[in-house]
């Protein structure tokens, strides 16, 4: 009967998973291909790691307020309309990432003005219509949406090498954005459905003490928490991945390549610990999740520059990657009311933002001071441990909806 019922939501409901898979891939460009533009323009402009990396904190100090703000929008007035008015303003503002003139603080502003885009298509915004739409299936479903990372992860650093030898480094911006943007306005408007007016009712059923005994529970803060220090150390490894394998004597191409098999492993992982939501303890795989960079860590500790052990930490990496964000989303999704999941999702998103923002920040300052990418690799280790113990740490039931004090108006 389980089976049936889960085939049923797929026939009904399958566009939205990949749709959203695709919507999650644009929302990634700019973190994903950064460590491909960061050589080209720290060595035109004379930046630093630590400078160039600021930009990422820039950007999420503002998707502090700008996330959460526009996930709330979408509970109320449905993600479609949210993620259809901002696809152009998101293209338009990489766009113009290729008219940076030198100046940090011009490249810091340029930042901002990204992030403030990305608010309207940022994950929380494509996952809600599947978290709606799927019950019995949603690990998966989840799963598809968020293979949108592994998919940008293997994509975005080639084709911005790419379109870098075939442009430059200015128009490579612009040409990437319009690769996403026009095929997904179309997708968006045409395929990318929800239940509207339904939804605006559940929410307006929820009050606002609601929301905020959600957010004050252990299951938020520890889930909040464990995915900020997994981000600090998986976006910092990531934006320097490149720079560390070039270290290691490879060359750009060779590194690029790399880091495509980082988001492949990514893809993979999504899809298998997907499908194993559906059917296991949360806490048990995410904590096993949490531990994987541990060895993929001391893989490249050990590197060498053996081509095989790259290749195998890069997987490694990919696959614990994958899986951490199917657990996050997966754990959002099933704790908390649906009509408030967008809210909630993009509040926990904007704390992973901002300790992501500061990987890069950490592991350029450790490389400015050192002249070596040690020891921030060897930083991540007690980074995803404390993770590892804070999801063993979330509740073993849904003390968010069984405690809230108006039950009977959540679904």
């Amino acid at each position: 009967m389980i089976e049936e019922t889960a085939r049923q939501e797929w026939k009904v409901q399958w566009p939205l998973p990949f749709i959203a898979m695709f919507g999650i891939a644009g929302a990634t460009m700019f973190p994903t291909s950064s460590g491909v533009f960061m050589q080209t323009l720290t060595a035109r402009f004379g930046w630093s790691n630590a400078e160039f990396g600021a930009s990422f904190l820039f950007q999420v100090l503002l998707g502090l307020v700008a996330m959460p703000l526009a996930g709330r929008v979408a509970d109320r007035v449905g993600a479609r309309k949210v993620a259809l008015l901002g696809i152009v303003p998101f293209a338009l503002s990489m766009a113009l990432l290729g008219t940076a003139t030198g100046s940090i603080w011009q490249w810091w502003a340029l930042c901002l003005l990204n992030a403030l885009c990305l608010a309207c298509i940022c994950p929380p915004i494509w996952i809600k219509p599947i978290v709606e739409c799927f019950n019995v299936s949603r690990g998966l479903a989840i799963a598809v949406a968020l293979g949108g990372i592994g998919i940008a992860t293997a994509v975005w650093p080639m084709l911005a090498a790419h379109y870098i030898d075939l442009f430059g480094w200015r128009l490579a911006y612009g040409a990437m954005a319009a690769t996403w943007a026009i095929p997904m306005v179309v997708l968006t408007y045409v395929c990318f459905g929800e239940k509207g007016r339904a939804a605006v009712a559940v929410m307006e059923a929820v009050p606002r003490q609601v929301l905020l005994h959600s957010m004050a529970s252990r299951t938020f803060v520890c889930l909040s928490i464990a995915g900020g220090l997994y981000a600090c150390a998986s976006y910092g490894l990531f934006i320097q991945f490149v720079a560390i394998l070039q270290g290691s004597g490879f060359s750009l191409g060779t590194a690029a390549s790399i880091v495509s098999i980082f988001g492949l492993s990514s893809l993979a992982g999504r899809v298998v610990v997907g499908v194993l939501l559906d059917r296991l303890p949360t806490r048990m795989l995410g904590t096993i999740v949490f531990l994987i960079p541990v060895p993929a860590t001391v893989l490249l500790l050990n590197n060498g520059g053996s081509l095989p052990l790259a290749i195998l930490s890069a997987a490694l990496f990919g696959l614990a990657g994958g899986g951490e964000t199917d657990i996050l989303a997966y754990l959002a999704a099933k704790r908390f009311p649906k009509a408030i999941f967008a809210s909630i999702y993009a509040a926990a998103s904007a704390v992973f933002a901002i300790t992501a923002a500061m990987g890069p920040l950490l592991a350029g300052a450790l490389f400015d001071a050192t002249q070596s990418y040690q020891p921030f690799l060897f930083t991540i280790i007690p980074l995803v441990a404390t993770g590892a113990i804070l999801i063993w740490l979330i509740p073993g039931q849904d003390v968010t909806v069984m405690d809230a004090p108006v039950r009977p108006a959540l679904h």
